[in-house]
């Protein structure tokens, strides 16, 4: 029996608890890993997985830090929830939510981010508006450390001077406004109010470890079954490697897992 086949019958035996969630970042876990975030889209075979889970799975969630929008035109299912800009605005059920206090930030947010776009107009730096958050993408410059220091030296003081939240991922710096918001509060929130009883997460960066801490700490007060897999990479986050209840290789190690899950039940 392979590691991917134990994974899923793991993960298996936690979803047939009622009612489940399964959840899942979306770059790096359902997507590979581009040069250009634009050019991102979900792995179709995961796709086709997702589509024939919705009638056997309570609830897939895709808990990101794109804009919903845009995630859902890279999805392109409407039987998901969508939990977008770490947790800012959701989709469900047709219905679109936004965090009132997240609107205040909008103004702001858009100046800084045509001050980036002007001071570095190199084509391998995009800078990324995401409405109510912006990234800013490195991966396409020659020397992404020394640009990542150049970024941070620019970042911070605008963070500081406009009090927005400054975090870092996969060759990505981003600034969202100072609400107590992540993937983590935003998994919890979609526990409650769907009152889940077993969960399954999946991610491959930084911000999803806030969502395998927050599972972890439910399952530990005994509030929930649940089950945090990591995606490893060479990029993958040493505090990934250490919360996850297991690891995956890659997007391919995702598609494989879930075409499992989708055998299993």
């Amino acid at each position: 029996m392979g590691v991917i086949d134990l994974i899923a019958r793991r993960a298996a035996s936690i979803l047939r608890v009622r009612p489940c969630g399964l959840c899942s970042d979306f770059d790096g876990t359902l997507s590979r890993i581009v040069p250009s975030a634009n050019q991102a889209r979900i792995e179709p075979s995961i796709r086709d997985v997702l589509e024939s889970l919705t009638g056997q799975i309570d609830v897939i969630a895709i808990i990101t830090g794109r804009s919903i929008d845009d995630v859902r035109r890279r999805v392109g299912l409407d039987g998901l929830v969508y939990i977008g800009n770490h947790g800012l605005e959701r989709w469900e059920h047709g219905v679109y939510q936004v965090d009132p206090d997240a609107l205040d930030w909008v103004p702001r947010i858009q100046k800084i981010a045509e001050e980036l776009a002007s001071r570095f107009s190199s084509p391998a730096v995009e800078v990324e508006l995401k409405a109510l958050s912006l990234s800013v993408h490195f991966r396409r410059t020659d020397d992404p450390a020394a640009v990542e220091q150049q970024l941070l030296g620019a970042l911070e003081p605008l963070a500081k001077q406009h009090r927005l939240r400054l975090t870092r991922g996969r060759m990505v710096i981003e600034l969202r406004p100072p609400i107590d918001r992540n993937k983590g509060t935003a998994l919890a929130d979609l526990i409650e109010r769907r009152g889940l009883r077993a969960v399954v997460f999946l991610g491959d960066d930084r911000t999803d470890v806030d969502a395998m801490q927050m599972l972890a700490s439910l399952r530990a007060a005994g509030r929930i079954e649940a089950m945090s897999i990591g995606v490893r990479s060479d990029e993958a986050p040493s505090e990934l490697v250490e919360v996850a209840d297991a690891l995956v290789d890659g997007v391919e190690g995702v598609a494989a897992l879930l075409e499992h899950l989708r055998r299993l039940l």
